[in-house]
């Protein structure tokens, strides 16, 4: 249970985050579901319902973070038919999980895990998504990159991530690289520098 400050100043949060549709961000989130924490998951629930109730007010993609609840998060996103779709950040589930997702709008983001040669469920998937079903990223700090692990991640490292993919797709980089950011652009309507920067 938290404490009465916490919860307002959580539901002042969500107000301020209301408030943001005017300043025009491209996107809310991160927010979703983490599956590893099963005593907060009712608080989890309640607050990503809140953001995708903004996002759809707003008309905006979500970001989602969604770790070992992919069918539920997916089932809830189908539910709530936001007219942005987005992301699935740190994508690391099925194929059948991966089509759920991409047939609502989605796009799945490819990041350090797909450099470890056991995330071989991971890596099928990578090689049978479809060319805009994807972004690359890398998830700095947090998750190191095969062959860094206990380092600090650098948003640099996307490279690395690029290579990766490509290899596992059998693309080249620069294709891989183009398609990621057109996926990008189109799922967050970005134009002109926003790609590059």
């Amino acid at each position: 249970h938290q404490p009465d400050d916490l919860k307002a100043l959580e539901t002042l949060i969500l107000q301020q985050l209301a408030g943001a549709c005017p300043a025009r961000p491209v996107a809310i989130g991160e927010c979703g579901i983490d599956g590893r924490f099963t005593d907060s998951l009712d608080e989890q629930w309640h607050y990503f319902d809140e953001q995708l109730n903004i996002a759809k007010r707003c008309k905006l993609p979500v970001v989602v973070h969604c770790v070992k609840a992919n069918d539920t998060v997916s089932k809830r996103l189908r539910q709530q038919a936001l007219p942005g779709a987005g992301l699935i950040h740190a994508f690391s589930g099925s194929y059948e999980q991966a089509v759920k997702f991409l047939d609502l709008g989605y796009v799945l983001g490819l990041g350090g895990a797909v450099t470890y040669e056991r995330a071989q469920k991971l890596r099928r998937v990578v090689a049978k998504l479809p060319d805009d079903g994807f972004v690359l990223e890398t998830d700095s700090p947090d998750m190191p990159l095969s062959g860094y692990q206990g380092q600090r991640n650098e948003p640099s490292r996307v490279m690395l991530v690029a290579q990766e993919v490509a290899r596992l797709r059998r693309q080249s980089f620069d294709t891989v690289a183009a398609l990621s950011s057109d996926n990008a652009a189109r799922v967050f309507k970005l134009t002109g520098d926003e790609t590059n920067s």
